[in-house]
């Protein structure tokens, strides 16, 4: 609505405007009644409000004239005074054809019904006019009201002066609340007159901005120092964008400015275009100073992101039936497959993709939580969910409880993580400690079981070594002694399974290696599995410890295996091979060198590329849970490092498996090896030997064996006994043969003590597990003498007449 103020005070006509300027209203001002009939020319004015006492033309002569106009007078006319406020005067106000007579001072909320009233009633087009009678009686009274007032001014005169002094305080104080309200709100507004480009500021836009109060400015100084340098071309187009509308409205906008101090902040700027015939746009609006509100919005936004990298999803559930989602963060998609928006629109509920073998629980654990009203924070037992796909898995909920005044649980708010891979590395850990387990009732079974064979294998080679004229006898004793040795075959591969102890390099032709292993692996691979053993021709020797091979055949066999759907073969072969230089630089897997190739082949289900890059990481594995550790090809992978060597993997899906390992070839004397060639027994020449050995069978036997070789022998079941003998015989003393694990102290601790007595003193160690006690960083050195249990008499004789011949 264009509305025309009339008053001969500016800070009326201000304030007005102000007022209504603030809603939307357009507003035309003048200081007397000529002034007004002036603007009425040619503009087309929706209401008039005007003072009364005015110099020039007052307000009753105005009013007069506009009720006179029969193009004006369909304009509703207020009169709003604090000069003429008497019954009479508004009587008088009425007659000349007034719509509405207020007194000032009057509320905002008054004045603005006022106005909303005469527009919802309508032009008063038929507006009482006097006739020419009727004009001089109205004249009289107008003059009669005007030497009364004009008395009442006189004797009020004073008493105005004072009342002016209160309407001024009061008028600041106002204003003053005004701007602290404005301050308080971090508000300012402007006036902008588009034509002149001047730029009227409120005292509160230029304490927000830092400026003295009551600054001018133009528009370009305003682009040039205000307004951000990056932003001055969008507040450009978004002006002239809403001056070129035609539009009243000023639609808001979000810029930064530049304070005087040089600080940058963020402002909200609205406001209205007033427009009127003859004159250029005015523009007035609001600043808001929403710099705080931005940079909340900047936490929360990298508190979003922070969430949307991480592996927990937020979410708020509504305490409903099927618990709606009220808000989850964009990672959600992630872990269920569910766009937010599934969530959001209620197509999905969080209930529904509760795994159904899991829901009751979870369901009953919620209940708990609404009736114990002293629960504020809740973490339920792990879940299982079904994803979008279909797919399952295993998820960690963490959230808060909001309840409303009553106590009744209104919303959870929390996290929910996926734990389903620490899942599948726990039972994977579950599974390894397990086979640890069976491994080490494995050891221990045959480190008994290696103690008892000694002795059956030793007493049937002692009988054997004496006349026997029954052929009969001979060959049970015969039988005796096979049947203890593929007894101890088996105790090795135990020990092959649970083996943590240090290894025990040895030179061996690999072939060799690997068929006394073809039987077993036969056994563990069953009837449906055909096993092709492929052998190369004049292998060069390697250096490793014979039961890691069985390990790397045992794996990757086993591996092969489970990868074959019900009949299939896998291919064992060996072979040598060279890499030169050249082949290594386009071969960036391959070294240099001489090496054995061993193969394992099968034709069973292959590989796609990315299980291939993660098949010797430690407890990854594509089998079911049950079925694997994920261990298997780790060991593999870690022997061969341990070794020197290197494995390359070949497989395609559908095309089948194929394992090379290279060991380095060894050059060395083949003379290392520790099976000795000759028939002929190495005997003794009465060299004193100490005995010491927990197990009496074996301590027994041990000596039996060693009195046959001509060897003097002194035995001690206790490490006590054995330093007391070594008191007495230390001077002649020529070799300690100890076991490795003995009650009081272990072999290597008892070998240390007795050398210090006796430094020339040579060690024996003996076991049926372990040697990791008398080997350095997991490797039993060149220059430390181990035997095996149950070893024969043979066996015996070469290890003691070595360990001697090294003194």
């Amino acid at each position: 609505m264009r509305i025309l103020v009339v008053d001969d005070r500016q800070d009326s006509r201000y304030l007005l405007e102000v007022l209504f300027k603030g809603h939307g209203h357009q507003v035309l001002t003048a200081s007397h009644g000529n002034e007004a009939l002036e603007k009425l020319a040619g503009r087309d004015v929706e209401l008039i409000i005007s003072d009364i006492l005015m110099p020039v033309m007052d307000g009753f002569q105005l009013c007069r004239q506009v009720k006179k106009d029969e193009a004006l007078r369909h304009i509703p006319f207020i009169f709003y005074t604090a000069t003429y406020t008497g019954p009479q005067d508004e009587a008088l106000a009425l007659q000349i054809g007034a719509d509405r007579f207020l007194q000032k001072p009057c509320e905002p909320d008054i004045l603005l019904g006022v106005v909303d009233d005469l527009v919802a009633a309508g032009s008063r087009a038929s507006g009482t006019v006097p006739d020419p009678a009727d004009e001089e009686e109205l004249l009289v009274l107008y003059n009669e009201r005007l030497v009364r007032k004009l008395e009442q001014k006189m004797v009020e005169a004073e008493r105005e002066i004072e009342e002016r002094k209160k309407v001024e305080v009061a008028l600041r104080q106002s204003e003053q609340r005004l701007v602290a309200a404005q301050r308080l709100a971090a508000i300012g507004d402007f006036t902008w007159d588009v034509d002149s480009g001047q730029v009227r500021w409120s005292a509160s836009l230029c304490e927000l901005l830092g400026y003295d109060h009551f600054v001018n400015f133009n528009y370009r100084q305003i682009n040039a120092t205000v307004h951000h340098p990056d932003d001055v071309d969008r507040v450009s187009r978004w002006l002239k964008r809403c001056l070129d509308s035609g539009q009243e409205r000023l639609t808001p906008h979000e810029y930064r400015v530049i304070r005087k101090d040089g600080a940058t902040r963020f402002v909200r700027t609205v406001g209205t275009i007033e427009r009127s015939s003859g004159n250029g746009p005015q523009v007035f609006a609001t600043v808001q100073d929403i710099t705080e509100q931005k940079q909340a919005e900047h936490r929360l936004q990298e508190a979003y992101q922070i969430i949307n990298m991480s592996p927990a999803v937020a979410f708020l559930w509504k305490n409903a039936p099927g618990w709606p989602v009220e808000f989850v963060s964009d990672n959600v998609v992630d872990l269920f497959g569910y766009r937010v928006d599934e969530f959001l629109s209620g197509n999905v509920v969080y209930e529904a993709i509760i795994h159904e073998g899991d829901r009751a629980r979870v369901v009953h654990e919620m209940k708990h939580v609404e009736q114990d009203r002293d629960i504020q924070e809740c973490r339920l037992e792990p879940y299982r969910v079904v994803t979008k796909d279909g797919g399952i898995k295993w998820v960690d909920e963490r959230s808060h409880v909001r309840r409303g005044q009553d106590g009744a649980v209104t919303h959870f708010q929390g996290i929910v993580i996926d734990i389903t891979e620490a899942r599948l590395i726990e039972a994977q850990l579950l599974q390894a400690q397990k086979m640890e387990s069976i491994g080490r009732l494995a050891g221990g079974v045959a480190h008994d079981y290696n103690n008892m064979l000694s002795v059956i294998i030793g007493h049937a080679e002692l009988a054997l070594g004496k006349d026997i004229e029954d052929d009969s006898l001979r060959d049970d004793l015969q039988e005796i002694l096979a049947a203890a040795g593929r007894s101890r075959d088996i105790t090795r591969q135990l020990l092959a399974f649970a083996r943590k102890d240090a290894i025990i390099p040895e030179v061996f032709d690999l072939n060799q290696g690997v068929a006394t292993m073809l039987k077993v692996l036969r056994r563990l691979l069953g009837e449906d599995i055909d096993l092709v053993w492929m052998p190369g021709a004049e292998l060069w020797p390697v250096r490793m410890d014979p039961a890691q091979l069985d390990q790397i055949l045992a794996n990757l066999c086993v591996n092969a295996r489970d990868a074959i759907v019900d009949v299939g073969t896998i291919t064992i072969e060996t072979k040598r091979v060279t890499f030169d230089q050249a082949y290594c630089v386009d071969h960036i897997d391959f070294v240099p060198g001489d090496f054995v190739m061993l193969g394992v082949a099968d034709d069973g289900c292959g590989m796609d590329r990315s299980t291939r890059e993660r098949i010797f990481e430690p407890f990854f594995t594509t089998k079911e849970t049950g079925r694997g550790t994920g261990l298997g090809l780790a060991t593999v992978y870690g022997i061969v490092k341990q070794n020197e060597g290197f494995i390359n993997v070949y497989s395609e899906p559908g095309e089948g498996t194929a394992f090379r390992i290279y060991l380095p070839r060894y050059r060395g004397d083949m003379a290392e090896s520790v099976e000795v060639q000759e028939v002929q027994l190495p005997i003794g020449d009465k060299e004193l030997i100490l005995v010491v050995e927990d197990e009496a069978a074996i301590m027994k036997l041990t000596e039996r064996i060693l009195d046959s070789l001509n060897y003097r022998v002194i035995t001690a079941q206790t490490v006590t006994a054995a330093l007391k003998l070594m008191q007495r015989h230390g001077d002649e003393l020529a070799l300690l043969i100890t076991d490795v694990v003995m009650p009081e102290m272990n072999g290597r601790d008892l070998a240390n003590r007795l050398r210090s007595q006796c430094p020339h003193l040579t060690c024996l160690f003996m076991s049926g597990y372990t040697a990791d006690v008398i080997a350095h960083r997991g490797v039993l050195e060149k220059d430390v003498h181990f035997i095996q249990k149950p070893f024969s008499r043979k066996d015996l004789a070469c290890a003691v007449r070595q360990a001697l011949a090294a003194r």
